[in-house]
């Protein structure tokens, strides 16, 4: 996941920057909290329980999913 989330806004980058900024570090703390966790292997169930600890994220993270 750490990887991905590395990458994504490098490879589908947003029209504004201040969109690519903000997601960045939204991501950030998701890509941190899953590091080494293949992409395959986070489970909605898992991604809604870190969402309800992070509402702030949500936006960005679903966006990035």
């Amino acid at each position: 996941m750490d990887t991905f989330a590395a990458r994504w806004l490098r490879d589908y980058p947003r029209q504004r920057e201040a969109t690519n900024l903000g997601y960045a570090e939204r991501v950030a703390k998701f890509a941190e909290d899953f590091n080494g966790v293949p992409l395959a292997a986070v489970t909605r169930i898992k991604a809604r329980k870190w969402v309800l600890d992070n509402p702030g994220r949500h936006k960005a993270v679903r966006a990035m999913f």
